[in-house]
């Protein structure tokens, strides 16, 4: 898979966080920063499915709108580069550190000796996969998961829909649900759940598939859906039979709460809370 770095020049660091969230906005998976003389290098890496034509423009417009604000800062310049799955990878894993989603949970690199003390943590050899834990809606639906501890029973089972790295698959099983299906269609992820999974030591709790939803039969406690809004629009109908419970959606901007509503509702289902972060949404809806 082909992914591109986007590498945002700023002159002062106040400007760091405006613009990893700006980058989360365009889809990135990871973004790094790299100290210079006299500057900061801002790096987002893209996958090349959210890639769009016009992105030059809207960095542009990004650009613009930030020195409107910051006058006095001088004004920063991008540019663009495609990079091999491998070699993004290997230049991103210097910046993938330890990331705190909540109280009880830290999503520790692999291969960071780092010595942590929290309830759970996940350890994730993010690959190419989505789900590292530092975009916004990974987090999201970590804290949304988290939410529902004390109505888990071990009799529980879970659905993960585009697993990515497995790490939505891999909180569901330490939170104590026993069984688990994570499906995606795309061979790269899987490996890489499997590897992530494995790593986790949580092998026995967690099956692995390349099924598509629509042939998902099985009803689940819990399903779990970190995609793009337009993906979770054309799988809804299939996702509608498949909870008894709770249904956890991300991957929604915010402008996108009231289309995602009219959807639900047209497919019967409540919202029982909705969480922000960034511009980023995360829906649990409870089954009625």
């Amino acid at each position: 898979m082909k992914w591109y770095e986007i590498c945002i020049r700023i002159y002062e660091s106040i400007l760091e966080e405006p613009v990893n969230a700006f980058f989360f906005q365009l889809g990135a998976s990871g973004t790094a920063t790299e100290q210079k003389e006299g500057c900061l290098l801002v790096k987002g890496y893209i996958p090349e499915k959210f890639f769009q034509k016009d992105i030059h423009k809207e960095i542009e417009r990004f650009l613009k709108n930030l020195h409107s604000i910051f006058p006095d800062i001088k004004r920063s310049d991008f540019h663009i580069s495609e990079v091999e799955e491998f070699d993004w990878f290997d230049k991103w894993k210097d910046f993938f550190r330890p990331i705190q989603v909540s109280k009880d949970l830290v999503i520790l690199p692999a291969w960071d000796a780092t010595d942590i003390h929290a309830k759970y943590i996940i350890k994730i050899d993010p690959g190419p996969a989505f789900g590292t834990g530092q975009h916004p809606t990974t987090q999201l639906c970590l804290r949304a998961l988290e939410s529902l501890f004390y109505e888990i029973t071990d009799e529980w089972n879970m659905l993960d829909i585009g697993t990515g790295t497995g790490i939505l698959a891999i909180y569901g099983a330490m939170l104590g649900i026993r069984n688990i299906v994570a499906i995606d269609i795309d061979p790269a992820a899987l490996r890489w759940a499997y590897h992530n999974i494995r790593l986790n030591n949580l092998l026995h709790k967690i099956i692995l598939s390349s099924a598509p939803v629509h042939k998902i039969e099985k009803r689940f406690d819990v399903v779990t859906a970190n995609l793009l809004f337009d993906e979770i629009k054309d799988i809804m109908p299939y996702i509608r039979p498949l909870f008894k419970r709770f249904l956890i959606i991300s991957g929604i901007l915010e402008e996108q709460i009231a289309p995602l509503e009219d959807l639900l509702k047209k497919h019967h289902i409540d919202i029982s809370n909705i969480s922000f972060q960034e511009d980023w949404v995360c829906i649990i809806s409870q089954r009625r």
